[in-house]
């Protein structure tokens, strides 16, 4: 289903295929990860699966590579992202008690599930994020002489 439906629209948008992960680095290094995560109840004539999409900007994987290590910058995965979620499939397409996407040989139509899972707060100064953006910035005026500002 992935490879003969699903693949070759990402691939039309710009989206590189890893397993069941798709991933769109842009020119600046902000990422946008599809994440098909299969699960073990299905077989037969269905699939079981979940989908899975994060959103992150370069300097937001940077800080989780440096703060992590990995490869954050070159392979993010959706729960990677400053936003994340699960993207929940239309009533007709529900599998419960599994709370996934149910299919047969046909894929249908995606419906936001609602609210957004995840998303990182950094209203807060102490975030290590913030502090690190900081530190990042401090770095590069002092590397600037007077008269650049």
């Amino acid at each position: 289903m992935i490879s003969k439906q699903v693949a070759p629209v990402l691939r039309g948008h710009g989206f590189k295929r890893s397993g069941g992960t798709f991933r769109r680095i842009s020119a600046a290094g902000h990422a946008a990860v599809i994440e098909f995560q299969g699960s073990r109840a299905g077989g037969g004539d269905f699939s079981l699966f979940y989908v899975n999409l994060g959103v992150a900007t370069a300097s937001w994987l940077d800080w989780r590579q440096e703060r992590f290590g990995g490869d954050h910058r070159g392979r993010p995965t959706a729960s990677d992202g400053q936003w994340w979620t699960r993207l929940g499939a239309a009533s007709r397409h529900y599998a419960e008690p599994f709370g996934c996407w149910v299919i047969g040989s046909v894929l249908f139509a995606a419906q936001p599930a609602g609210s957004v899972d995840g998303i990182q707060n950094f209203s807060r100064p102490s975030h290590p994020y913030v502090e690190w953006m900081g530190s990042i910035a401090g770095r590069a005026l002092q590397a600037r002489g007077p008269g650049d500002l």
